[in-house]
């Protein structure tokens, strides 16, 4: 039962410039596709790896493997510092 919050000062917000997902942290600025985007919305202190995994393949049903693709995001994501388990 692991949660997740976007690492300490990092925040992530839609650019209507940009047409993007950008997440702003101390080392920098990552343009995210709207996938990204759309999992890390789902990172709010409150949701476990599990639920965000079965909330975001409830919205996709048809497609496969897109729970794995998920965890290796969240991977990524806390490898690069953007998130943080707790």
């Amino acid at each position: 039962y692991t949660l997740h919050t976007l690492f300490p000062y990092t925040t992530l917000f839609r650019s209507p410039h940009q047409r993007c997902w950008v997440l702003l942290y101390p080392d920098g600025v990552v343009k995210l596709s709207d996938s990204a985007g759309v999992i890390l919305r789902k990172v709010d202190g409150l949701r476990s790896t599990n639920v965000i995994i079965e909330q975001l393949c409830e919205g996709f049903p048809a497609t496969p493997g897109v729970d794995d693709d998920i965890l290796v995001f969240l991977e990524i994501a806390y490898a690069q510092h953007w998130i943080e388990f707790h």
